[in-house]
């Protein structure tokens, strides 16, 4: 039993590991009640409200890490759901629980417990990438930015981060399936919730195709992620049951994902299920073809149910946008992608080493409604980051994820339990859809990619740990 610490203590003892958890509590109780006043006097309750709820997740991130990582999992049904234009009060809230509870997690583990949490180049560059996003807040104050809006961006880009706990407490398979089935839940519900809100829409006499069209495009990456690994688990699973409801959660994922209307995870989601076939044993591959025919069965049930004299329509809206998908620079979304790339590559010129700033805007002529739009969002991921951090930053920003493609690759050819096989094979094809998909849109700050990346990221860890352990013994 250590000796108390005492005020004719040893200056040296004082500064000891003893001491640093005791220092580190009182400047957090000092902290804490620090806000809590300030956002009581400044009627500011918001704030004390995220530090009251930021405690007990503190406490789990101590005690209990695993729960920790499962109250933010769980929590992502809202932060999925809720895309207000405007930053609202609750979104503040999460964000302070997510990344205040991951900011004491860093600090703990490398000043405190001193642990080494850079395992690969990827970890280092990342590491590196957040450092230049904090940074870059200098970059948008002088370009006039509003922070409120920087933040957002700033904190959605920075939640990739969790990766790092997840892969430190999740090395187990048992643990990994508790985790896989609290977020198949938290896709589950996001669907259901995306769904509803579609069906919503609809409400009324909504017959013409331009109106059926406007469908609710977030959780792209999240509903074709899932699907991928539905698909796989399934074919995985011996238990009938298990593998009847995974058949069901990858149908009602695709539902969500095609009442997004978005074209480009369609195709990528069928090009997907295609390679995947290339890491699947022969008897896999027949499990999927009958797989994917109850899906379409389950589907086209759904669709011709839920939607009722409208499903006839929609039906042919989904081939339309699919042979829409062939005119090339002809189809007119295209062209109005092209009119928006050439004014931020402006942009582009004119700060290329350090960028805009995060959340800056752009003017571009928008040849859909024939006027000026001042825009945040740019569709295109890559262009995204030199617009906003500068060219070199791209670079920075892809290494993580040109390594954890390759490393997660070669697992899936190569690992030797069919479990971690699997999960290499779903965390590659996440990851190569974000490649893909930021061709098209800016994914790399959507709140649903962010833990796409960050799932796969942390897999792909922990199959390589597990691989790496197994060749020791």
């Amino acid at each position: 039993m250590s000796n108390p610490i005492t005020l004719n203590s040893d200056f040296n003892n004082l500064l000891g590991k003893q001491s640093i958890p005791i220092g580190l509590a009182i400047m957090f109780l000092i902290l804490t009640f620090g806000l809590i006043a300030f956002g009581t006097i400044g009627e500011n309750y918001y704030i004390s409200i995220a530090v009251f709820a930021t405690i007990p997740l503190v406490f789990l991130m101590i005690r209990y890490p695993r729960f920790w990582i499962y109250t933010i999992l769980i929590t992502n049904i809202y932060f999925f759901y809720s895309r207000d234009k405007e930053v609202s009060v609750v979104e503040i809230l999460i964000a302070i629980q997510y990344l205040g509870t991951l900011a004491i997690w860093f600090f703990w583990e490398i000043l405190v417990k001193r642990e080494k949490i850079i395992r690969n180049i990827a970890d280092l560059f990342f590491m590196f990438f957040l450092f230049i996003v904090i940074l870059n807040g200098v970059i948008a104050y002088l370009n006039s930015v509003e922070m409120l809006y920087w933040a957002r961006e700033a904190a959605n880009l920075s939640l990739v981060s969790i990766y790092f706990p997840i892969r430190k407490y999740f090395p187990e398979k048992k643990h990994l399936k508790v985790l896989l089935i609290i977020y198949s839940i938290v896709v589950t519900v996001s669907s259901f919730l995306h769904l509803y809100t579609y069906s919503k829409v609809l409400q009324g006499d909504l017959y013409y195709a331009y109106q059926l069209m406007q469908g609710i495009r977030v959780n792209q990456t999240l509903f074709t992620a899932a699907a991928v690994f539905g698909f796989v688990f399934a074919l995985y699973n011996k238990n009938k049951i298990i593998t009847v409801l995974l058949i069901l959660f990858t149908s009602i994922s695709v539902i969500g994902l095609i009442t997004s209307f978005s074209r480009t995870f369609w195709v990528i989601l069928l090009a997907q299920l295609v390679l995947v076939i290339f890491y699947l044993t022969g008897k896999q591959r027949v499990k999927l073809l009958i797989y994917s025919l109850i899906a379409i069965i389950i589907l086209s049930s759904t669709l011709f149910f839920a939607f009722e004299e409208k499903s006839k329509v929609m039906v042919k809206l989904i081939e339309n946008r699919f042979v829409s998908a062939g005119k090339g620079t002809k189809d007119i979304s295209v062209q109005a992608r092209f009119a928006e790339y050439e004014q931020v590559w402006k942009g582009i010129y004119q700060y290329p080493l350090g960028g805009n700033g995060l959340a800056r805007k752009f003017d571009f002529w928008n040849i859909l409604d024939s006027q000026t739009t001042h825009a945040r969002f740019i569709h295109n991921g890559y262009l995204f980051i030199m617009f906003r951090m500068g060219i070199p930053v791209l670079i920075v920003f892809l290494i993580p994820y040109f390594y954890y493609l390759v490393i997660g690759e070669r697992l899936a050819r190569k690992s030797k339990d069919e479990f971690f096989r699997l999960l290499s094979i779903g965390s590659f094809m996440a990851i190569l859809l974000m490649l893909i998909s930021n061709f098209t849109a800016a994914q790399l700050i959507q709140r649903e990619a962010v833990f796409v990346t960050a799932l796969a990221f942390a897999f792909i860890g922990i199959a390589s740990d597990k691989q790496k352990s197994e060749v020791i013994e």
